[in-house]
């Protein structure tokens, strides 16, 4: 595996702006900002039913029926919590449904779970997703800045540590927990697209010789 660069802060400087100026981020941000505002609390069903259902949307995070989250979250009377900074709320909001596999598991909407907190306190809750999943990993990888498994990030307790680690392992203080997640993000992109060229080329390169035979 090619080692990662160490982040810099210019380079976290650098990604934040790129992630902040996308024309997609900028309107997201504007309608979920605008929402959380205007239903700032999680005591009406309805205010709640539309939170899930336009965060589910804006971030794809694939909730299956967004109503039957929504009165999860409802019966959780989650104000206090957040307010207090309660990370067992997440856990509790990822699972606080009954929505179902075709096995009869319950489903976890953990992703789904950590940007819902975050987006009622984002100086708090770090959102995990796929991106962060693997930049993480890959730092880890390369510079040894925390030792975790790569499960230990689906645990939140752990993965706010791990984040904590990050930040003070490369020196990131100067930066709020939305411009690590947002640096992480663009780093997980593109190790993602990287990826997906990885295995262009390596197609392309098999039709060849297949051609050639």
């Amino acid at each position: 595996m090619k080692k990662f660069k160490k982040p810099s802060i210019n380079a976290v400087q650098k990604a934040v702006q790129r992630v902040k100026s996308t024309e997609k981020y900028i309107n997201n941000s504007k309608a979920l900002a605008t929402i959380i505002k205007k239903f700032p609390n999680n005591t009406n069903l309805t205010d709640i039913y539309l939170k899930v259902v336009v965060l589910n949307d804006l971030y794809s995070t694939n909730i299956y029926d967004s109503f039957k989250l929504a009165q999860g979250i409802y019966k959780l009377q989650i104000d206090s919590e957040i307010k207090n900074n309660n990370i067992k709320i997440v856990n509790k909001i990822a699972k606080s449904h009954n929505i179902k596999t075709q096995k009869g598991d319950k489903y976890n909407f953990y992703s789904f779970a950590t940007k819902y907190c975050s987006w009622h306190d984002q100086e708090f809750y770090p959102i995990f997703d796929s991106y962060v999943e693997k930049a993480l990993i890959s730092y880890k990888n390369s510079h040894h800045f925390e030792e975790f498994k790569n499960s230990d990030l689906k645990d939140y307790k752990k993965f706010i540590k791990i984040i904590n680690s990050f930040v003070q392992f490369f020196k990131l203080n100067s930066f709020d927990l939305r411009e690590v997640d947002y640096f992480l993000w663009y780093k997980g992109w593109q190790l993602k697209e990287k990826g997906k060229k990885r295995r262009r080329k390596m197609k392309q390169n098999t039709q060849t010789q297949n051609i050639k035979k």
